[in-house]
């Protein structure tokens, strides 16, 4: 019974943990893949200043 309560506790503890990480994951994420696209860009058509 104290095992079962134990890894109870253990998969609850998870789950909040994954609750509260996920979103920041999922931030994080679309920040390097705007990174990426900004990268992208930049090597494509160089660092260009704006023609006035």
């Amino acid at each position: 019974a104290i095992k079962y309560d134990l890894l109870v506790r253990i998969l609850e503890n998870d789950a909040q943990t994954r609750d509260l990480a996920l979103p920041q994951l999922a931030r994080l994420g679309e920040l390097l893949g705007r990174m990426k696209r900004q990268q992208t860009l930049l090597s494509a058509y160089g660092h260009q200043a704006p023609e006035e």
